[in-house]
């Protein structure tokens, strides 16, 4: 009797196999759900960019006051010499500014409501976030050119995004890409590269990230960091996920000289995705943790480089 029991336990609450509800394709793309599968098959990871999405848009707007201090005293004092730099020319340079990963837009609204910015073109993964900026940059200049682009920076190439906002090439572009974003993306050189590929002559690209220095590594290395919060929470749920259940774990890896955050899955699951109408099957163990945010530490060389 208590093998039959061991048994029924096992089969109920030791694997899970989960019905992706209509929502889950309504808000990702074909091409976004193939990469989240891939991503949980071959990489155990939820890509953090796909929690900006839907809901997530508004739970990150509501939560920006309560942010990291530190980037963004460093963000707000970077943009303020940004300012400074570009007012030395304004009589003669108006920018068009493309505010790359923009979010709510807060961080570039002094030099939007500056004189020497003509137009704004936001750029996101998630629509909702480029409507929230949107209706920021409405209200800070109603005068502004207002523009948005939704789209992945980590597979798209911005060789035509910059020619796209100019009457013509005597124009300058500036690109921004502020906040630490670029610490949590793996391919962070490709998504350098990706953006540099729309600089034309006079254009600026201005980005800020966390530097690999000593006093960084001691602040990833002792921070322990607030757990999950409900914006990572919401597309794990909608995969099926029992997240509540789950455990978090925080660390930093030496090795990858990252700071990273794992989930530590209740039981075993079997997620099956429809796509381009065939079953794919993604298998997770308990044995395998999800990475669900990475921050990177990145030196001078390899932005140089």
């Amino acid at each position: 009797r208590l093998a039959e029991q061991g048994k029924k336990y096992k089969n109920i609450d030791s694997l899970k196999k989960p019905e992706l509800a209509g929502e889950f394709y309504t808000i990702f793309s074909p091409e976004e759900v193939l990469e989240i599968a891939k991503d949980l098959e071959y990489h155990n990871l939820f890509n953090l960019k796909f929690s900006y999405k839907d809901r997530g848009a508004t739970l990150w707007d509501e939560s920006y006051d309560s942010g990291s201090p530190s980037i963004k005293r460093s963000v707000e004092e970077f943009v303020e010499y940004l300012g400074y730099y570009l007012k030395q020319d304004y009589k003669t340079t108006k920018w068009n500014l493309i505010d790359i990963g923009m979010g709510n837009a807060q961080p570039v609204k002094p030099l939007v409501e500056s004189e020497v910015i003509k137009s704004y073109t936001g750029v996101d993964i998630s629509p909702n976030l480029l409507d929230i900026a949107d209706k920021n940059i409405s209200i800070w200049n109603p005068q502004i050119k207002r523009s948005k682009k939704c789209l992945d920076i980590e597979h798209f190439r911005f060789i035509t995004v910059g020619s796209e906002t100019k009457i013509d090439y005597s124009e300058r572009n500036l690109y921004t890409y502020l906040g630490s974003t670029i610490n949590n993306q793996d391919n962070r050189t490709e998504v350098i590269s990706n953006i540099a590929s729309g600089l034309d002559k006079g254009d600026l690209f201005a980005f800020s990230f966390s530097l690999d220095t000593d006093e960084n590594k001691t602040a990833l290395s002792y921070n322990k960091g607030k757990g999950i919060s409900e914006r990572q929470m919401w597309p794990l749920r909608l995969l099926g996920v029992d997240v509540e259940e789950c455990l978090i774990d925080l660390e930093y890896k030496p090795e990858i000289n990252s700071k990273v955050k794992n989930l530590r899955l209740d039981k075993d699951y079997q997620i099956t995705f429809q796509i381009e109408g065939k079953d794919r099957v993604v298998n997770l163990s308990t044995t395998k943790p999800i990475n669900i945010w990475k921050h990177y530490l990145i030196s001078l060389d390899q932005i140089i480089s």
